[in-house]
């Protein structure tokens, strides 16, 4: 179950990079608010799933762990989006 989490956060952040880009380049802005807004819940969502899978214990949303994770899922929805704004 571990494994599936992990898997379904990392797709939902590849949907969310490629999907922003999408959004964007459709409103001609890449800071729309309604854009901002749904990305921030995805990127909570997707790292929620991520920190879960890789937790031994429960996993916390007010803790370092969570902003580690945060961040790894940060940086993997950027290069998802800069690769499909190359495209």
């Amino acid at each position: 179950m571990k494994i599936f989490k992990i898997i379904i956060g990392f797709l939902l952040l590849i949907g969310a990079g490629r999907e922003f880009i999408d959004a964007s380049r459709q409103l001609g802005s890449l800071f729309s608010p309604g854009i901002i807004i749904g990305i921030l819940i995805m990127l909570v969502l997707s790292t929620w799933l991520i920190g879960s899978g890789f937790s031994a214990g429960k996993f916390k949303f007010k803790s370092f762990e969570f902003i580690k994770f945060f961040v790894i899922s940060f940086m993997t929805f950027a290069i998802v989006a800069l690769f499909s704004l190359g495209q």
